[in-house]
């Protein structure tokens, strides 16, 4: 009797959410929450009836770019925007009419990450800059996603909104890393440091700071050891020789 090993199945891709922006009223904000969304690695940016058209030209000029990298779709309505979409998150203000769950933007973000992994279609609406999302569009909604604020000044802008969940988004996942953007360094070899300790020790010698005389041997070792410590880049190394050569020959003084 043959038997046949089951195939994996295959990993489903991940879909991330589309920040669909409702009604937006202003140009510059259309072009910071793309921006914001090709920072973080987002790009299904969808835009229902802006105000002014599209495209836009102040739009365009405050993304920077962005839209070199994302393509928005411009729909007429809410519903067609979202038509595809089997969760949808609304950004707004604690609403008390609505009896829905009301989520921070970590445990959102989590969830939909979730939804995504499991092949689900996931979207977050963002409402007009004046007046927010109407009763009806919040309803068709499975949650409310809104920001722990001041509640003295509870306002945000809508770019920044985009950007703070655009960060949730690609910190959720580990997508981006402070490792990705560091900088390289050239450790100095035990040459450079050598030089760099013999200088040191001329010039306080000729300073007459080794006193008394019996105890030379132990500041040394001192010095030396403190500046042997792992981390001396080449580029510090020629800074602390400048420095060096600075005091001893008293660069830069003003003549008295």
């Amino acid at each position: 009797m043959t038997s046949h090993a089951s195939a994996d199945p295959a990993p489903v891709a991940l879909r991330a959410p589309a920040f669909i922006l409702v009604r937006p009223q202003l140009g510059e904000n259309i072009g910071a929450a793309a921006r914001a969304m090709v920072n973080f690695g987002l790009d299904d940016l969808r835009i229902v009836a802006p105000r002014d058209g599209w495209p836009n030209e102040r739009a365009i000029a405050a993304a920077s770019r962005a839209f070199d990298f994302i393509t928005p779709r411009i729909f007429p309505t809410l519903d067609d925007a979202m038509a595809d979409l089997a969760l949808v998150y609304a950004t707004t203000g604690r609403r008390r009419e609505f009896v829905k769950e009301v989520l921070g933007p970590r445990p959102a973000i989590s969830r939909l990450e979730g939804a995504s992994r499991s092949g689900i279609a996931a979207g977050i609406l963002f409402g007009p800059e004046r007046a927010g999302l109407e009763t009806d569009e919040i309803a068709s909604c499975q949650a409310l996603l809104t920001l722990p604020v001041n509640p003295e000044f509870p306002s945000l802008n809508l770019g920044q909104i985009v950007v703070i969940l655009a960060y949730e988004w690609a910190q959720t996942g580990g997508r981006f890393s402070l490792g990705d953007v560091a900088f390289p360094q050239i450790l100095a070899n035990q040459a450079e440091l050598a030089g760099l300790f013999d200088h040191l020790e001329a010039e306080l010698n000729e300073s007459g700071f080794f006193h008394p005389p019996e105890k030379t041997p132990a500041m040394i070792r001192n010095i030396r050891a403190s500046l042997a410590r792992p981390g001396f880049t080449e580029q510090e190394v020629r800074t602390w020789r400048g420095i060096i050569k600075a005091l001893a020959h008293g660069r830069g003084r003003k003549n008295s």
